[in-house]
């Protein structure tokens, strides 16, 4: 959770906390605004919801060797990484990532929660194998 604060047009202070989306977005929404001492109401607050028209996906062979999921693909709200076939489990993290290491993915089907890095080149995959498994993203 992130908080910050701005000032109305009449000067006086407003302070939010804003914390993460439910995951599905990964979104952030304002979760509580705090009124200064004396101060009943707040006057309009405009929300504007953010989108993006760029959708990324791909598959990548995953072996014993960690390698990244793709190549540099700007990302504006992150990533999901599936566990699309194969015997497993691998595993999904950051450059380095390993078996004692990575968030492990067991079965076909298993997904990551929203991963919110923006560019795809910064999620690694590995398996315990050397060859056979294949993992697959999507993200925007």
């Amino acid at each position: 959770m992130s908080s910050f604060t701005l000032s109305d047009s009449a000067g006086a202070t407003k302070f939010f906390k804003a914390s993460s989306g439910d995951g599905s977005t990964g979104s952030p929404f304002i979760q509580e605004v705090v009124l200064g001492a004396g101060t009943s109401a707040i006057g309009s607050v405009s929300v504007t919801a953010q989108s993006t028209t760029t959708l990324v996906n791909g598959q990548k062979a995953v072996t014993n060797s960690a390698a990244a999921i793709a190549s540099t693909t700007a990302l504006k709200f992150g990533v999901v990484v599936k566990f699309m076939s194969g015997t497993g489990p691998i595993f999904v993290g950051a450059t380095g990532v390993s078996s004692s290491t990575g968030y492990k993915l067991t079965n076909v089907g298993d997904t990551t929660p929203l991963l919110q890095v923006n560019d795809a080149a910064n999620i690694f995959v590995i398996s315990s194998n050397s060859s056979g498994d294949t993992a697959c993203f999507i993200g925007a």
